[in-house]
């Protein structure tokens, strides 16, 4: 499927790469067609500068919506080569925009990944992870507020930088960006990469961070009055992991923006819901792109005429 790895196993305690990565199921699996969003989520900011958001009347849910604080909405494609990575973690309007209209991320969303618990450099590569749910408990308590409504700056920061490091290591393992280039961009733990190579200890984790994710998507069996995607008690982790699923099973190409340099698969654009423009030539990742494009094209032919034209030449 891609070229570049991995199958794994282990011999003598240390990982092997041997075949190719495999997804199972061998197909797509549809995405909820709702998304649990908290609109009225608020910033907090502590005496010592510490700050976060507080989920305002998260309580519960039942399928992918829940009481009067949330709206169900139609999902864009690839929120997590956009949203996610346009999303500056540093920037506190820029998190409260995102949570309001995409949802929360948290640790308590990815469970206890598989390599967590049997392999030491798991626990390692997680447990800076799981502390920073701890930082949100103090928080809470500072507030007055259940720790389950609060997600600190830190524990945010982890979640976030969990899903873009697997998004990052997907690039890598097609050949859009090298390891070098992985590292570098890297925003989880670093301290416990394998002598084995970084493409391998970033695609263990990958598989950890988006397997976590997979859980909720098993089968079942749902009344009929019920829609499919709504019997599905999905989060925003949930869908970003399933995102990065569904382009891994069915080969997605990876392509960069030829306007703005971003990695994408599928055009956003003009099109209608569920019609993005994957195939053929797609150079740009959105239509905004595209036009902007097309707008310098024309804007640079027009100077290029008015020179030859006060150059008194001709235009060929």
């Amino acid at each position: 499927m891609y070229g570049a790895s991995v199958k794994l196993r282990i011999t003598n305690q240390r990982w092997e790469t041997l075949e190719n990565l495999h997804g199972w199921p061998e197909r797509q699996i549809p995405i909820p067609h709702t998304l649990v969003r908290v609109p009225n989520a608020r910033l907090y900011e502590l005496a010592d500068g510490a700050w976060g958001v507080v989920l305002e009347g998260v309580v519960a849910w039942v399928g992918n919506l829940a009481g009067d604080n949330f709206r169900g909405e139609w999902l864009e494609p690839e929120v997590y080569l956009h949203e996610l990575m346009d999303l500056d973690v540093e920037s506190k309007a820029s998190v409260l925009a995102f949570v309001q209209g995409l949802g929360a991320l948290q640790v308590e969303d990815i469970g206890t990944p598989w390599s967590a618990g049997p392999f030491w450099w798991g626990r390692s590569l997680w447990k800076p992870v799981r502390d920073t749910e701890e930082v949100s408990r103090r928080h809470a308590d500072a507030l007055g507020v259940k720790a389950e409504l609060v997600v600190s700056a830190e524990e945010f920061r982890a979640v976030v930088g969990a899903l873009r490091d697997a998004a990052r290591t997907l690039w890598a393992l097609q050949g859009v960006i090298d390891e070098n280039a992985l590292l570098e961009l890297w925003e989880g733990p670093r301290g416990v990469f394998l002598d084995s190579g970084i493409l391998l200890t970033a695609t263990l984790r990958t598989l950890d961070t988006i397997n976590a994710g997979l859980r909720v998507f098993s089968p079942r069996i749902y009344r009929g009055d019920v829609a499919a995607s709504d019997a599905v008690q999905a989060v925003l982790y949930n869908v970003l992991c399933l995102e990065m699923f569904n382009d891994y099973v069915v080969g997605s190409e990876y392509r960069l923006c030829a306007k703005c340099g971003r990695v994408f698969v599928r055009q956003r654009g003009r099109a209608r819901f569920g019609e993005n423009k994957r195939k053929g030539k797609v150079i740009y990742c959105t239509y905004r792109c595209q036009n902007a494009a097309q707008q310098q094209k024309h804007r640079d032919r027009a100077k290029r005429l008015k020179g030859t034209e006060a150059g008194g030449g001709h235009d060929e």
